[in-house]
Parts: C-alpha cells; sequence; structure tokens
C-alpha cells in the first residue's frame, strides 16, 4: 500500500476583527485493491479535517469521504489476496479458485467413482468365487468318473479272469475224459442228436462251448487275455489238431491227405472272399431263397 499526502496548510489574516482564519486541510492517499476477479485498481481516498475558527466549539469531525469507486475495505479481503499471491505459480498464472458448483460436480464425480470401483470389485469377487465353485465341481466329477472307470474296469478284469478260469477247468476236464474214453467229448453228445433227427426229425440244441483265438474286430487289441493264455488254448483245444491227431491216430489219414485238406479248404475259403468282394448285389427276390421250405400246396 502506498500513501502520498497532497496537504498544506495555509493562514491568512481577516479584516476589521483581527480574527485568525484557517483553511482546511486535505490529505489524499492511494490505495491497491484487489477483487474475487484476480484483478485489482487504484483507490484514492481523502481524508479531511475540521476548520479550526477562535471562538466556537471545535466540530464534530467529519468522516473521511471515499472515492465513488473504492469499496469497503475487509480483513478477509486481504487474506484472500495474500492467498492468492501464493497460488501464483511460476509460469505467472493466477489459479483460480472453484466455485461452489464446480466443488460439488467434482464431488459426485468422485462419489460415483468410488461407488463404480466398488462395485467392480465385488463383481470380480462374485466372478471368482462362481469360478472356484465351478472349477470344484468339474473337478469331483472328474474324479467320480476317474473312480467309476477304474470300477468297471477292475469289474471287467475279475469277470474276464473267472471267465478264463473256468474255461480252462473246462478244458481240462475235457482233456482228461478223452483220455479215460478214448473218444472225442463231442461224440456222447452229438450221437443221440443224430439219432434223433433221423428218427423223430426233430431238432436239438446243443451248447458247443469255443475259444475265439482273436479279437472281435480289427478295434479289438485283446488286452483283457495274456499271450499266454491263447498260445495254452490253442496247443490243447484247437478243434482243428485235434481232428488231424484223432484222424491219424484211427489210421483214417496221414500226413498228405491231410495236406491235400487243408490245401482245399484254403482255396475254398479263397474263392468265397473272391466271390464275396467281385459278385453284383443280389435281386430283391433272393431275401427270402433258402429261409423256408418250399412245400407243396395242400
Amino acid at each position: 500500500m502506498s500513501e502520498t499526502d497532497d496537504s498544506g496548510a495555509r493562514t491568512r489574516g481577516a479584516s476589521g476583527g483581527g480574527k485568525t482564519l484557517s483553511l482546511k486541510r486535505t490529505e489524499t492517499s492511494t490505495v491497491r485493491q484487489s477483487f474475487s476477479h484476480g484483478r485489482s485498481k487504484a483507490v484514492v481516498v481523502e481524508k479531511k479535517r475540521a476548520r479550526v475558527m477562535p471562538g466556537k466549539a471545535l466540530a464534530e469531525p467529519e468522516k473521511p469521504a471515499k472515492h465513488a469507486a473504492e469499496e469497503t475495505l475487509h480483513p478477509a479481503a486481504e487474506v484472500r489476496d495474500e492467498a492468492r499471491r501464493a497460488a501464483v505459480g511460476r509460469g505467472g498464472v493466477v489459479l483460480r479458485e472453484l466455485t461452489e458448483d464446480e466443488k460439488e460436480a467434482r464431488l459426485r464425480a468422485l462419489t460415483d467413482a468410488k461407488f463404480a470401483e466398488e462395485e467392480a470389485r465385488k463383481r470380480a469377487e462374485e466372478d471368482a468365487s462362481r469360478r472356484a465353485v465351478e472349477e470344484e465341481r468339474m473337478r469331483r466329477e472328474r474324479e467320480a468318473a476317474e473312480r467309476r472307470k477304474t470300477e468297471e474296469e477292475s469289474r471287467k478284469a475279475a469277470e474276464e479272469e473267472t471267465r478264463r478260469r473256468a474255461e480252462l477247468e473246462a478244458a481240462r476236464r475235457l482233456k482228461e475224459k478223452e483220455a479215460e474214453t478214448g473218444t472225442p467229448a463231442a461224440a456222447p453228445t452229438a450221437a443221440p442228436a443224430v439219432k434223433r433227427a433221423r428218427d423223430e426229425s426233430m431238432p436239438t440244441l446243443i451248447e458247443a462251448r469255443t475259444y475265439r483265438f482273436r479279437g472281435h474286430s480289427m478295434s479289438d487289441p485283446g488286452k483283457y487275455r495274456t499271450r499266454e493264455e491263447i498260445d495254452e488254448v490253442r496247443k490243447h483245444r484247437d478243434p482243428i489238431d485235434h481232428v488231424e491227431e484223432l484222424l491219424r491216430s484211427k489210421k483214417m489219414a496221414d500226413d498228405a491227405a491231410l495236406k491235400a485238406i487243408d490245401a482245399e479248404v484254403r482255396r475254398v475259403v479263397a474263392d468265397a472272399a473272391e466271390f464275396a468282394r467281385t459278385a453284383p448285389e443280389p435281386e430283391p427276390g433272393e431275401l427270402y431263397t433258402d429261409v423256408y421250405a418250399e412245400t407243396a400246396a395242400v
């Protein structure tokens, strides 16, 4: 704040009375005032003193008159001015204070951002919890499926082992019976069936237990039995080998005759396979051929 004193005092004598007349003194000062929008202006303040005249009471001092453009100063204005000067940046730019609406808008934006962040965190926790539950369910299902598979494989292995032992026991008994009688074991069973068919023209059901040396198909690796089991059954229960031994023991065929029979059978099988590959499709009328016996109408 700067202040300039332009005051002066003059005294002159009045004619006739010898009275002293004192002219009024005027003091002027210049004050720099700042406003809320960041600007400031110089305000001239005038201070007048009352005239002093002998023999009269001293009049009430007049209040200093202010310039028309001057605004009333308040201590808070000086505080705001100091704060505003402190807010000036290095670049000389005055930082504007936020209005109440702007403060409320920023507070609402901050509140909304915190709320959105909390909602996103809750959703992430819920998603993680759902994924954990789903993964646990899938793990339990996989474990249950593996247990069922293991139990099924164990059951099949046990059934196959039981069947294998039963077949080996049946083969052992068959071999012992053939050794005692000297005739094939099937003969006592087939003979009555043959007689019944010839005499009574009646069929007979015969259960012939055989052994399959190969898998069901190309996709059957046969892991449910061992190579030793197959070789053992082939050695003692192969029907072709058994018939060959029987024919030799009965002097019904020699090795040359058996080789000729084997060659003939192989040729027939090869011809049948070739016919199956090259023959055309049969006519629909052949569907019932050799299915029903053709009898004369009554």
